[in-house]
């Protein structure tokens, strides 16, 4: 039995609380609108796989953390952190750059 949309919801509000990001700051930061943001963290709403890579990466955390399938927490370690750069920097906006560097010293 997989994790439900409305535990990756939980997931994602107990992100954004632990950040101090609002679900506006997020959206913008990934490029979504806020309803769209809003029906994640409610759970009314199944994100796509590249949509959580996107919301990881603003919320400094990993895909597996928020699909529920690793719990031992949101932090990232260095060799995870190396490796979402060399995947995913060089398709980065300006924007995701930033919000990257944000949390990285956050």
């Amino acid at each position: 039995m997989g994790t439900t949309s409305k535990e990756i919801g939980t997931r994602l509000q107990k992100l954004l609380q632990e950040k101090d990001i609002s679900q506006r700051e997020l959206s913008e930061r990934i490029g979504a609108k806020e309803v769209t943001v809003s029906r994640y963290v409610s759970g009314q709403r199944i994100m796509r796989a590249d949509v959580a890579v996107k919301i990881a990466q603003a919320l400094g955390t990993t895909t597996d953390y928020i699909l529920g399938r690793d719990t031992s927490g949101p932090e990232v370690n260095y060799d995870r952190i190396m490796r979402d750069v060399e995947r995913y920097s060089g398709t980065w906006t300006k924007a995701q750059k930033i919000a990257f560097l944000i949390q990285l010293f956050d």
